[in-house]
């Protein structure tokens, strides 16, 4: 039925019929194969270029490596390896307790929070909920715990005169670092 419908078209419009058929099937390859294939070389070569950058940023810091060790050779002696958390915390408040003692400041109430872990390194969290003391005392204590090995730090402190404004009053919240052991 279609070729004889198509033998009776004129041979102009045979022509003008087969160039359109030939232009759909151009359209329908490209829509179909070549525009697919072309979007996933396209894709291809982004990841591939990706890939490039990451790989040179690698081996920059592969470069860097005996840098990196000497600088954590350094500081490692000042961290200490992250033992158990509560072995630590206990530590540490025996600690803050020796250097308030030490610089004559009060600890009235002290407790301890959950560790904080991050690459490489665990933050133990001791809250001194009360201290007493007077100014040369506290500024005395957070000297001391400043340059204490381990890394202790003050992360927040707020204090105040007291009631009777004899001597200062207020709260504490001290961290220490650990390595933790990646074997």
């Amino acid at each position: 039925m279609i070729g004889a419908k198509f033998d009776a078209l004129k041979p102009r419009e045979k022509v003008g019929l087969l160039i359109a058929l030939c232009v759909l099937f151009v359209v329908i390859v490209d829509r179909v194969i070549v525009s697919p294939l072309l979007r996933h070389c396209d894709d291809m070569q982004a990841s591939i270029t990706l890939a490039e950058m990451e790989l040179a940023h690698q081996r920059l810091v592969l470069a860097s490596g005996p840098e990196i060790e000497q600088s954590y050779r350094a500081v490692e002696d000042l961290i200490g390896p992250a033992g158990s958390d509560t072995e630590t915390v206990d530590a540490m408040k025996g600690e803050l307790d020796n250097l308030a003692r030490a610089a004559g400041l009060e600890i009235v109430s002290m407790q301890h929070r959950d560790p904080e872990k991050r690459v490489y390194v665990q933050e133990f969290i001791v809250d001194i909920g009360k201290f007493e003391g007077s100014m040369p005392a506290l500024l005395q204590f957070l000297h001391d715990l400043w340059n204490a090995p381990g890394l202790l730090r003050v992360r927040s402190i707020n204090a105040g005169l007291s009631r009777d404004g004899s001597k200062i009053e207020g709260a504490v919240r001290v961290t220490k670092a650990g390595m933790i052991d990646l074997q």
